[in-house]
């Protein structure tokens, strides 16, 4: 049997379960809030959050959240994790994203095609509605930011990001406009530790527990995980839940 859950990584492993997941109830609403300096105070228009928190799907649960891991867009390559310095994106670490989405099947399985949209939270195949949110998926076992880290194994190009490896990509908000597609990378593996053959992982997956999979797209496994860098800037004052997150993958 498959499914497919959303994390959403605490600043602390000690505020939930799971190491510092908490699982994000879709059928009540629950997901990711971008605000300002605190939970509750806005983005100003053009510029990008500054923290991150796991709320209701209105963004209004401010007693019961758990502030996350903040990544704030700051250039096209660039970002920063809870206000820190500025880090490139192909450094920052699996443990420094916000979201981590997860596929388990009681099988070990390939996952192909896989894709994110950020759609209006009515119809998937419409873009988002006053917000322009950028993405970027993390393949960075490694505990540190230092180094060439990133794994070999990436997502391919997609027709709205030439270099998904080291940029982020855009989602434009215009509630008119089609929901564009991002490519998340095929067969992760475990804690998305898969990666290709040749792949120096002694140093770039120090501290994994077992071995390494270095067996690309057709690696099969029971779980695979993506970890995703968020930004969101909004393109008009007032809230914006008009705004989800939807992803697809095929599985064999």
């Amino acid at each position: 049997m498959a499914e497919i859950r959303f994390y959403a990584q605490g600043v602390s492993n000690t505020e939930v379960a799971d190491g510092g997941y908490g699982d994000i109830t879709h059928d009540a609403g629950s997901g990711l809030g971008f605000y300002g300096s605190s939970q509750g105070v806005s983005v100003p228009v053009g510029e990008y959050q500054t923290t991150t928190y796991h709320t209701n799907g209105d963004g209004t649960d401010i007693a019961g959240s758990t502030r996350l891991k903040n990544s704030k867009f700051i250039d096209a390559t660039g970002v920063s994790i809870d206000e820190g310095a500025t880090i490139a994106l192909d450094k920052t670490a699996n443990f420094q994203a916000p979201l981590n989405i997860r596929f388990v099947h009681s099988e070990d399985v390939m996952v192909k095609t896989c894709r994110l949209r950020i759609f209006d939270r009515n119809d998937v195949a419409k873009a988002a509605s006053g917000v322009t949110t950028k993405a970027f998926e993390v393949r960075h076992y490694a505990s540190s930011n230092d180094g060439d880290l990133q794994l070999s194994h990436v997502a391919a190009a997609s027709p709205i990001n030439s270099s998904p490896d080291t940029n982020w990509t855009g989602f434009v908000g215009t509630s008119a406009g089609n929901a564009d597609e991002m490519y998340l990378t095929d067969s992760p593996g475990m804690s998305g530790a898969n990666t290709t053959a040749g792949d120096n992982v002694a140093t770039k997956v120090a501290g994994y527990a077992g071995t390494v999979p270095q067996e690309g797209s057709v690696h099969r496994a029971t779980r695979h995980d993506w970890y995703l860098t968020l930004s969101s800037s909004p393109d008009s004052i007032g809230s914006k839940t008009s705004y989800g997150m939807y992803f697809t993958c095929e599985y064999l």
